[in-house]
């Protein structure tokens, strides 16, 4: 699988985990822009960054988009899915308060992620 196809497998996962939790969920699908989802729940607005597989993101990477979601308001999410199966999801909601979510994914042929 491609690294395009596994990270848009992993924007269409994250966008039905966002769902459950109650949020209105738009994929910014082929803009090439800094954000992959944008959720919208009661008084919160995420933005969310997606990368999966080889693709990881810079410390410089992370502040850029923090700062930048930061700037308009709203809760920066950065989600990583790695090769052994796990789904990281760091939520900055604030300047310099992070919280990590880390979801183990089914290991089946149907539902890699």
């Amino acid at each position: 699988m491609t690294n395009y196809a596994s990270g848009r497998r992993l924007e269409w996962k994250m966008k039905g985990y966002f769902q459950s939790l109650g949020f209105f969920v738009v994929r910014s699908a082929g803009s090439r822009s800094p954000v992959d989802l944008i959720a919208i729940g009661s008084n919160r607005l995420l933005l969310i960054q997606c990368k999966s597989g080889d693709s990881s993101f810079t410390k410089a990477e992370q502040d850029d988009f923090v700062n930048f979601v930061h700037k308009l308001g709203a809760e920066a999410v950065l989600v990583r899915h790695d090769l052994y199966k796990k789904t990281k999801i760091l939520i900055y909601s604030k300047p310099g308060i992070r919280a990590t979510v880390t979801i183990l994914s089914p290991s089946s042929k149907e539902d890699p992620l």
